[in-house]
């Protein structure tokens, strides 16, 4: 595997959200993106799937347009 920039940073989620609380629509990729957002309060978020941008403006983080 080739060796990570030094700008990306890779972390654990402390809390993901659980597949059970969340529409079967949102990949887990999606899942970890709307939980890290929640846990490190991100300002915004990309991500490109429209249920998962429902959810995630749902519980109060923005997503880009």
């Amino acid at each position: 595997m080739a060796k990570r920039p030094d700008w990306v940073l890779v972390q654990k989620l402390a809390r993901p959200l659980q597949p059970i609380t969340v529409s079967g629509s949102i990949g887990p990729g999606e899942r970890e993106v709307i939980s890290l957002g929640l846990e490190l309060g991100a300002a915004l978020l990309i991500v490109d799937e429209q249920p998962a941008r429902r959810l995630a403006t749902s519980l109060g983080l923005r997503v880009m347009e």
